[in-house]
Order: structure tokens, then C-alpha cells, then sequence
């Protein structure tokens, strides 16, 4: 890997560059479109990351100027804000990972037809999106926002703010794409889903950082969380931060240069640094006390406390069976069996995982897996 400071009209940058015949590593690496981006002729993955690029108009390049505009235009309820500009290089023909992925796992999914008209460095969208709506539109055609065929392939990560609220996403040439149909209209579609130097950018970025992360402690996840709850830019491969931030294992993995770190991801959350929802970081639930005894009122039929209780039955019109949360683990619940019949006696408890944490509920194979446990114990019982 080599990294180069650089100068561009749009400010000061950081080349960074890889070969793609890379030796064994530990981290996780999008090999899929790593490996298309060889195949499709190129040595090596290059970008040129520019943070806080010039508010300055007039110094921005015709293309990347194109790029924003469309960007502003695909969002006209926001003020959009690139907080870091990046071009990564093109090879000389299309980079296929739909091709990659059905030759490596079996895929039956068939990568959309290409327009020939298309220039060879234009990732366009390889999806069944495009393919669906040129068939539902005979005669339609892409409109091509930012001039291709220069050799780079923009990619951005921009802040939105909207009225009440703000947010980040990366976004890049495929995210902003319309189909501009015969009648005069356009129907809008993003391909970005299987872009290959949208995955490259990532990656690219999330090794340019590695550097800032020199220890693998826990302390080192906290430090991450925080930026990319401000805002930063680590190599996460979008800004969705619907599970508690936008900041993944995958990508901790390959700032700190390991596999894989479930043990120091679960360190850091019984150090109360941060939470784990799934393999997404989050920062820390408050402590709280699990309430003792049954939560849920014999003669209730609601569908839970809305608060603790995830899950809960009755059995043999005797036994309840109660999975709350665990106050210092967001994948773990405990469920305890109760004797109603014996003043609410437990008879049985223990720890059980909640599948992505039961965001939105219970999962359907843990409610079957609690069910045969709660059974076992009242046919133990009972004899």
C-alpha cells in the first residue's frame, strides 16, 4: 500500500493506491469486486479522498461539479454538504461483481444487459432495477449526469440536512441515475448496490485510516464510534444508522488490521464503551435493573410491557414464561419459567440470545427455540 499526500483544485488530498494481487491478510476485504476490478484490467485500486472539499464553486472541475449538482437534485428537501470527495480510478472495461459473485457462490442472478453505447469505464447499473424498467419502458434511455469516460469514478460522502433532521451517506455516479422515458418523463432507480469502485472507495478510505488506530484495545472501537457518530468518514460503506450508528465490525476489522474482533467488540461492552447491535456499533445502553418476577399481569393479554418483556405465553393454564432483556447485553434476553400456581415460584432461568438484537421484535427460530425450552421444563415438572 502506498499513500501520497496530494494537490487539487478542490483542496489538499491523500492518493492511496493497492495493489490487487494482494498477499493473504487478516481483515475482511471486499474481495468480490476487488478481484472484478482486476479482471477488468487494472494492477492496482487507486482514489484520491479530498476531505472537506472547497465550498468555492468555480474552482470545482466540470465533472465533479456535475456530480454535486445531481446530487443536490436527487435531494431538493435538503441542504447537501460533501464532507469528503473521492475518484477512484476506472479500468478499461466494466468491472462486473454480479459476474463474480455467480462464478464464486453459484448466484442465478443475471447481471442486467449493458447499452452498448455505454463507455467501457461507466459503471451504469448492472441491476435487475434498470433491466425491469426499460422493460416496462420500451424506447427509454439513461441520462447520464456526470460526463463519463474521464477515468475516474466519483464517489462522495455528503451530509443531509433536512428540516428536522440531518444524516450521511456514501454516495457515488450510480446512486443518482434516471431513466428518461419516450412520453418525456423520467423514473428514477440507483445502481450503486453492485459498484465496484463504490466498494473499492470504501475499502481504500478505511486503509487510509488505519494509521489513527495503532492498538487493538477496546478503548480503540469507542474512539471510532464517537467519529462516525459525528459524522466521519472511517470506510463505512453507507450512512444508515438505523442499528445505533452507520460503523460495522467488517469495517473495524479493517481499520485495526485483524479479523474479525467479536472478543474485543464484547470487552468493550462489558467495559461499557459501546453497545453491539448485530455486528453494528452502538454506544452503550444506560444500566438499568431487570425487575424481579413476572412482568406481565396473569390476567393481561397485551402483547408486551413495551419496555422489557420481549416475549412471553402461558402454558397448561399454569406456567408463564417471560424473555426480557438483558440491561447489559442487547443480544442476550433471560427467560425464567413461573408457577402461578405457587406464587409466581420460578422454576427455571437462563440466558438466551436475542437474534439482531429483537430491534423489532423476537426473531420466529428464537420464539420456537424458547417454546421447546419452557415445555421441556413443565413436562420435567410434571412428570
Amino acid at each position: 500500500m502506498t499513500m501520497t499526500t496530494a494537490s487539487d483544485p478542490l483542496g489538499p488530498g491523500t492518493e492511496i493506491q493497492i495493489a490487487l494481487l494482494l498477499p493473504a491478510h487478516e481483515h475482511l476485504a471486499p474481495d468480490d469486486a476487488l478481484v472484478a476490478l482486476h479482471r477488468a484490467g487494472l494492477d492496482a485500486a487507486s482514489a484520491l479522498f479530498i476531505d472537506t472539499p472547497t465550498t468555492d464553486m468555480s474552482r470545482w472541475p466540470a465533472a465533479d461539479a456535475a456530480f454535486r449538482e445531481a446530487i443536490a437534485a436527487a435531494h431538493p428537501r435538503a441542504t447537501t454538504t460533501p464532507l469528503v470527495w473521492a475518484r477512484v480510478r476506472t479500468a478499461p472495461e466494466y468491472p462486473s461483481v454480479s459476474q463474480i459473485e455467480m462464478e464464486r457462490y453459484g448466484s442465478q442472478r443475471e447481471p442486467a444487459p449493458r447499452d452498448p453505447s455505454w463507455p467501457p469505464d461507466f459503471t451504469g447499473v448492472p441491476v435487475a432495477a434498470l433491466r425491469d424498467r426499460r422493460e416496462a419502458a420500451p424506447g427509454s434511455r439513461i441520462l447520464q449526469h456526470i460526463p463519463p469516460g474521464d477515468g475516474w469514478h466519483r464517489v462522495a460522502w455528503t451530509r443531509f440536512d433536512y428540516p428536522n433532521i440531518n444524516a450521511v451517506d456514501l454516495l457515488c455516479e450510480c446512486s443518482i441515475q434516471q431513466l428518461h422515458h419516450p412520453d418525456g418523463h423520467t423514473m428514477g432507480f440507483a445502481g450503486n448496490d453492485t459498484c465496484a469502485y463504490r466498494s473499492a472507495a470504501a475499502y481504500l478510505r478505511a486503509l487510509s485510516r488505519q494509521r489513527e488506530f495503532p492498538h487493538t484495545a477496546p478503548t480503540a472501537l469507542r474512539d471510532m464510534l464517537d467519529l462516525a457518530l459525528a459524522g466521519e468518514w472511517l470506510g463505512q460503506p453507507g450512512g444508515s444508522a438505523l442499528w445505533g450508528s452507520n460503523l460495522y465490525l467488517q469495517t473495524v476489522s479493517i481499520l485495526l488490521d485483524t479479523d474479525m474482533p467479536w472478543d474485543l467488540a464484547n470487552e468493550a461492552v462489558q467495559q461499557r464503551l459501546i453497545d453491539i447491535n448485530g455486528a453494528v456499533l452502538g454506544m452503550p445502553r444506560p444500566a438499568r435493573t431487570a425487575p424481579a418476577g413476572p412482568i406481565m399481569d396473569w390476567d393481561s393479554n397485551a402483547a408486551t410491557d413495551g419496555d422489557w418483556l420481549i416475549w412471553w405465553s402461558r402454558l397448561d393454564r399454569r406456567y408463564q414464561v417471560e424473555v426480557i432483556r438483558d440491561p447489559a447485553h442487547s443480544s442476550t434476553g433471560q427467560l425464567t419459567v413461573y408457577d402461578h400456581e405457587a406464587d409466581d415460584t420460578p422454576l427455571h432461568s437462563e440466558k438466551v440470545v436475542l437474534s439482531y438484537g429483537a430491534v423489532f421484535g423476537p426473531d420466529a427460530g428464537d420464539v420456537t427455540e424458547w417454546k421447546q425450552i419452557a415445555a421441556a421444563v413443565v413436562d420435567a415438572r410434571d412428570g
